[in-house]
């Protein structure tokens, strides 16, 4: 985690949602309410390692770095899957999505505490 302004943000680069999504009983069809549910098992589990040992090893010597506690005020998922935002009253998760598709972005703006989306000039 890292802060800035105090506020604390975590940039994690990992496709657990695609890897919870292969371990489905029944996969449902991709949704911005898939994401909701994964964002809320995060913060839920404190951990960017939702998974069981078997389904998503962990060097545990490192493990404490997976650690969400205490929680962070914003969750950046770099994973290359459509843009998506989930905010609370406290908490933010936010995947700003693939800047070479449509070279959008997300800028956060730490003082109001308000990510927003963006679009790079052509």
């Amino acid at each position: 985690p890292r802060e800035y302004f105090d506020d604390e943000i975590v940039v994690h680069r990992d496709d657990s949602m695609f890897k919870m999504l292969r371990n489905c009983v029944q996969a449902p069809e991709e949704t911005q309410e898939n994401w909701k549910h994964f964002a809320h098992s995060l913060f839920a589990q404190n951990c960017l390692a939702p998974l069981p040992i078997m389904s998503q090893p962990i060097f545990w010597k490192s493990a404490h770095s997976l650690q969400l506690y205490p929680l962070p005020h914003i969750l950046v998922m770099a994973i290359n899957k459509k843009h998506f935002q989930w905010k609370t009253k406290t908490l933010q998760c936010v995947n700003p999505g693939s800047f070479s598709f449509d070279f959008s972005l997300m800028v956060y703006k730490c003082f109001e505490r308000v990510c927003e989306p963006s679009k790079a000039l052509s």
